[in-house]
């Protein structure tokens, strides 16, 4: 055995170095220095799966929510599926805590797609409304254009 300190040789029995008086260590193996030992992180945590289940489902249910919210004539399907989606939200967050992860992205999801669901729906309807008024416009001229037409024809 020797000094870690000076190098002196020890006797193995010994407790301090008998050249520079430091403690006497035991001879260790030397570490390896790219050696990764694993270490549990605060981080780590074990999901259970109907946590997982039910933050696929709030995902799912957001993700067809926004995607119809954006579907003209149909957004008022994604209103609809905004307010399942905000009732699986509440199901989650009551059993599970607040919601995290997939869960958090589909209650944004749902969150967006209520005032964007109504404001296309509005645009939708006006649009249907505005082409109906034209339609009956043009219809309106082209009976007028075909009845002087046909009395110039006369």
């Amino acid at each position: 055995m020797f000094c870690n300190k000076c190098g002196a040789n020890l006797p193995n029995d010994a407790a301090f170095c008998p050249s520079c008086g430091a403690a006497a260590a035991p001879d260790e193996a030397p570490s390896d220095p790219y050696r990764v030992t694993p270490t549990a992180t605060p981080y780590a945590k074990t999901v259970d799966p109907r946590e997982r289940e039910a933050s696929k489902s709030v995902l799912t249910f957001g993700i067809i929510a926004l995607a119809f919210s954006c579907t003209g004539i149909f957004s008022f399907v994604g209103f609809i599926f905004a307010f399942i989606t905000r009732s699986k939200v509440k199901a989650y967050e009551s059993e599970f805590g607040p919601a995290t992860g997939k869960a958090q992205i589909g209650k944004i999801f749902y969150i967006v797609s209520i005032p964007l669901s109504i404001v296309v729906t509005i645009i939708a309807i006006y649009t249907i409304i505005a082409r109906a008024v034209a339609l009956s416009y043009y219809q309106r001229i082209m009976n007028g254009l075909l009845d002087d037409l046909n009395s110039y024809m006369n």
